[in-house]
């Protein structure tokens, strides 16, 4: 049923009143849709400064900037007045060990399965054996191979790899250091195949390269995969890797 419209003043004020209303109504939606849309997003130093409790100070033309839909802090004005209490330092103590927790997280973080460790068995095994052999058989697994192959100052670079194949491959058993490890042990293999195993190809043909090569093949890609992915939960990198940080609020 349609109420019916008042006539007269008494009428013409109410529809005036009606008209006040939906004007204030339509103009607070819009106000809240652009509060909607200009949201400043959660940034790093803002969450660093929610976890040690403190709130950061904004230059002046950080609420200008806001108001904009700029965010405030990629402009880096997120700063802190002189004489603020101690907090402040726990505030800048995060922010500068933010890089290394993530460069520890990446060393030692790992999303691979339990399986992973008889990878791990398998090149850390091999490059730690071979590389007590080039002490113990220096002649014909280090120093002299060395200088039979052609490479340069083989009296200091066979002790020198047997060396780094004992260390890496002692970490990779453990599960310790396991990504940074691998990188010594993918250079080892690359220099391998391409000074001895090349030659091959060329001289006898493809086949009796891939039979020779098939050790240093296998140790390559396997470095490669514990580069990749990781030590897995089986090792000393799951106990001492960082928790992760706590996430936005969505």
């Amino acid at each position: 049923m349609v109420r019916p419209t008042p006539r007269g003043a008494a009428g013409s004020d109410l529809e005036a009143r009606r008209l006040k209303e939906r004007r204030l109504d339509c103009r607070s939606a819009r106000r809240s849709r652009e509060r909607q849309h200009t949201k400043e997003p959660v940034t790093v130093h803002k969450k660093i400064a929610r976890d040690v409790r403190w709130r950061p100070v904004l230059t002046p033309g950080a609420g200008r900037r806001r108001a904009r839909g700029a965010t405030a802090g990629r402009t880096g004005s997120t700063l802190w007045r002189p004489g603020m209490p101690s907090g402040v330092l726990g505030y800048h103590a995060a922010m500068n060990t933010a890089p290394r927790q993530n460069l520890l997280r990446w060393i030692t973080g790992t999303r691979a399965p339990a399986p992973t460790v008889l990878i791990r068995l398998a090149v850390g095994s091999v490059f730690l054996s071979e590389g007590i052999q080039k002490f113990l058989f220096a002649a014909e697994r280090g120093a002299g191979r060395f200088a039979r192959i052609g490479l340069p100052a083989p009296d200091v670079l066979g002790p020198l790899v047997g060396a780094t194949e004992i260390l890496c491959g002692s970490l990779v058993l453990l599960g310790l250091a396991t990504r940074l490890a691998a990188m010594p042990l993918i250079a080892t293999m690359l220099v391998a195949i391409t000074t001895t195993k090349i030659p091959i190809l060329v001289q006898r043909g493809f086949w009796a390269m891939a039979h020779d090569s098939r050790t240093d093949w296998s140790m390559l890609l396997g470095a490669l995969f514990l580069l990749i992915v990781g030590a897995g939960p089986l090792a000393l990198d799951a106990r001492i890797a960082p928790p992760e940080g706590p996430r936005s609020p969505r």
